[in-house]
């Protein structure tokens, strides 16, 4: 589930749905810039409603490669996409493998100053590092915190029927409880 296209999903969700803030995609005619986005497919709508948003980009002009895996660095620059905020004052960055004139520079400073985000550990942020569903979870709810969003426990979905739920890191539980409340964390498999 670390695919491009879950995110393109899980961020039209939280724009429509848990957020619910902001202007909607057009319901007109798309001119589609992707060739690998056929109509159709079915993500093509969250794809549509991500790119005319402005919070996603393909990968090219022309692909937005749907089934690539999602890295951290990619993640932090949607969730700054959506929030619509001003970067330019980030020019230096909390992490030794971030430079704030990569692609991902000012996003990451900017979600590390508001909490949004911490690194892994030994000033590293790991920017190309595949992001887990445990890291999805956490930078979620985080946002939702940063976002001034109900975050309330009490009110969420244990992860308890999880086979795995011992696999789940400490720092990730409250992330992992929240995201699975709101049905962003798929619960397939559980026993």
């Amino acid at each position: 589930m670390k695919k491009i296209i879950f995110i393109v999903l899980l961020t039209a969700t939280l724009i429509t749905g848990v957020l619910s803030v902001g202007a909607h995609a057009s319901d007109g005619e798309w001119a589609n810039p992707f060739t690998d986005v056929e109509e159709g497919s079915w993500y093509f709508n969250a794809v549509k409603y991500c790119y005319e948003l402005g919070v996603m980009a393909g990968t090219s002009e022309s692909t937005f490669e749907p089934s690539a895996t999602l890295n951290r660095g990619m993640f932090v620059t949607i969730i700054a996409a959506y929030a619509g905020v001003d970067l330019s004052g980030y020019t230096e960055s909390p992490f030794i493998d971030v430079e704030p004139d990569d692609w991902f520079g000012k996003p990451v400073a900017w979600a590390a100053e508001q909490g949004i985000v911490a690194g892994v550990g030994d000033g590293l942020f790991l920017p190309y590092a595949d992001l887990t569903r445990s890291q999805l979870a956490t930078m979620l709810r985080a946002y939702a915190v940063y976002a001034g969003l109900d975050v309330d426990l009490e009110k969420s979905f244990k992860y308890g029927r999880y086979a795995d739920k011992a696999d789940i890191p400490e720092w990730a539980v409250d992330g992992v409880s929240w995201a699975c409340s709101f049905g962003l964390i798929d619960q397939k498999g559980v026993d």
